[in-house]
């Protein structure tokens, strides 16, 4: 290992073990055109997946033969969901997109608009990560169910709701089910859930 901090080049004789260990891809990496300017490592599946499980950025700098390997990018993308923005091939395929936002949810934001409509595929990106409802069609954004599943995890996923949900009496029952949520978490103080309240009951006035 102190040969590959010395020399990033030194990982292409490193054992398969060594090249799958994040600890040591991390620290070969870094600057991760340390490590992939060398074409026996660019194309070294066991780095490069390693690489891109610390950082969705080096699936920039692999080898094109493995960028353009579906099955192979079908991998990555379930150790970092943001690297479906770079496989464009696969932002319409059910299952790996559902393997990115298992992942990482807001990798919705790349996945084809016909699977931004699918509420199971929505539903999954916002169990990940509510602020993933933001890239979700505009008629999931609509339906009260998806909304509150967002919300009760983080209220301010509700700026990505539809306009009718946004509506007085909708936004209160909404925030009264992420107050509730919220307390049961500990998350809230006493005092900061009375001022919360109080901030609730004016809304629903206005």
């Amino acid at each position: 290992m102190t040969a590959v901090m010395q020399n990033a080049r030194a990982l292409q004789f490193a054992s398969a073990a060594l090249k799958r260990s994040a600890a040591v891809v991390r620290a070969a990496g870094g600057d991760w055109r340390r490590v992939f300017d060398c074409p026996s490592l660019a194309n070294d599946e066991d780095v490069a997946l390693t690489a891109i499980s610390l950082d969705w950025e080096a699936a920039h700098l692999i080898s094109e033969k493995l960028r353009s390997d579906m099955h192979f990018m079908r991998r990555a993308v379930g150790l970092n969901g943001l690297v479906l923005q770079l496989a464009v091939r696969l932002q319409g395929c059910r299952p790996a997109v559902l393997a990115a936002l298992r992942q990482d949810g807001l990798a919705l934001r790349f996945a084809s608009e016909e699977l931004r409509g699918d509420l199971k595929v929505v539903r999954e990106a916002v169990a990940n990560n509510p602020m993933a409802l933001e890239f979700a069609s505009e008629a999931l954004c609509s339906q009260r169910d998806l909304v509150l599943a967002a919300v009760v995890r983080n209220g301010h996923a509700l700026q990505f709701a539809a306009d009718e949900l946004k509506q007085a009496s909708c936004r209160t029952q909404f925030w009264g089910v992420w107050l509730r949520a919220e307390s049961l978490d500990g998350s809230f103080s006493e005092k900061e859930m009375s001022l919360a309240s109080v901030q609730q009951e004016t809304g629903a006035r206005l």
